[in-house]
């Protein structure tokens, strides 16, 4: 199995971007926001390289958020 490194850049991010979301929303909705951005993150342990090659690595790892989701916030 691999292991899913975040950067410190990417923590802080992910902190930045609950708050906002908390702010702008609520605290439990933030949490789920930004535990679903994680839990797609960790998913890669299983299986890296998943998604077609030469694509965006956003896409091949299939991180994009949905437009839906976020109108909901």
């Amino acid at each position: 199995m691999y292991s899913v490194v975040y950067a410190p850049e990417a923590e802080a991010q992910l902190v930045a971007l609950y708050f906002h979301v908390a702010a702008a929303s609520s605290p439990e909705i933030a949490a789920n926001y930004t535990d679903a951005i994680v839990k797609q993150c960790e998913s890669l342990k299983t299986f890296p390289m998943r998604g077609a090659a030469g694509r965006h690595p956003f896409r091949t790892a299939r991180l994009r958020l949905s437009t839906a989701r976020l109108n909901r916030l």
